[in-house]
């Protein structure tokens, strides 16, 4: 059995579907097997604006929406093969397999799990690129 604890306002998706819990902390309790995401877990389309991300979304839209899998499956495929193409460290090349692996045996929110270090690290990344190229350039004198 699974617990999930609510405080005030707080949102969950269970089966596609958002629960809204009430003004004071509850404690819902799954006696068998939901698709659950807690309101701070979902990524807003918006958000997915690099290719870890986009990976992240798609495997949320397939947690969400089961019967539209087929649909989300190919896309995702690609876009993984292409970021275990294009990183290099070997840590979160492990991370990417393993998110493949639970996506695999259906296990989404895993898959999700093992995907949140790739995109800190490819966050990191990002940021460290757009900081150096926003550096001033060094000026040189012709002599």
């Amino acid at each position: 059995m699974l617990a999930v604890k609510l405080k005030p306002g707080e949102r969950l998706v269970v089966n596609g579907a958002v629960l809204c819990n009430g003004k004071s902390r509850n404690t819902l309790y799954f006696a068998n097997t939901a698709s659950i995401l807690r309101e701070k877990d979902v990524m807003q389309i918006e958000e997915a604006t690099s290719p870890v991300a986009r990976a992240y979304y798609l495997i949320q839209l397939m947690m969400l929406n089961a019967d539209d899998l087929n649909m989300y499956q190919p896309t995702y495929e690609k876009l993984m093969t292409e970021l275990v193409r294009a990183f290099s460290n070997p840590a979160m090349k492990q991370k990417l397999a393993e998110s493949g692996q639970w996506v695999l045996s259906g296990d989404y929110y895993k898959a999700l799990v093992a995907l949140r270090p790739v995109r800190d690290y490819e966050a990191a990344l990002l940021s460290r690129t757009n900081m150096q190229s926003a550096a001033p350039i060094k000026e040189e004198r012709l002599e």
